[in-house]
This record gives structure tokens, sequence and C-alpha cells, in this order.
């Protein structure tokens, strides 16, 4: 009976085995992209310094309290922000 059991269950992993074997499975790569909505980063509060850290150097942000919508390049990863908003 013992002997039965272990003859099926080698019998059973040589065929998992062998099957695994037979099935072509490839891994591929998925390309994605990052994107974030704008985000409002508030003024400093006096006595009190802030720096935002941007994953990219070629973020775009535009300062408010300005009539312009127009916005620039920021060029750099860490970005100090002074006695206006940011929206980045």
């Amino acid at each position: 009976m013992k002997n039965e059991r272990s003859f099926f269950l080698a019998i059973a992993i040589t065929l998992v085995l062998v099957a695994s074997n037979l099935f072509d499975f490839t891994v591929s790569t998925s390309r994605f992209n990052e994107s974030y909505p704008a985000t409002v980063c508030p003024p400093n509060i006096s006595g009190l310094s802030t720096a935002i850290s941007l994953n990219s150097s070629e973020m775009s942000f535009r300062k408010t309290g300005t009539k312009s919508m127009k916005t620039s390049t920021i060029k750099i990863s860490r970005y100090a922000v002074a006695s206006q908003s940011a929206v980045i």
C-alpha cells in the first residue's frame, strides 16, 4: 500500500516536471509611463525653509499670484519654495 502511494507520487511529480518543461513561457517587460496630476506646493511659513524633491529635473512649474499661466522647466531635482506657492 505504501509502495503504491510512493510510486504514484513519483509518477505525478515526473508528469508535472515533464509538462512544465514542454510548455514554453516567455516573460515580457511592460513599459509604462508615470504621470502625476499638477500639485500645488504651499509657500513657506516665516522661519521655515521648504524644499521639494522631484523625480525629474525636466518638470514644469509656475508660481501662483501672477497673471501669467506660462510654465518654466525647473532644471534641478530639489526646488526651494519661496514666499509664493508653486504649481508643479
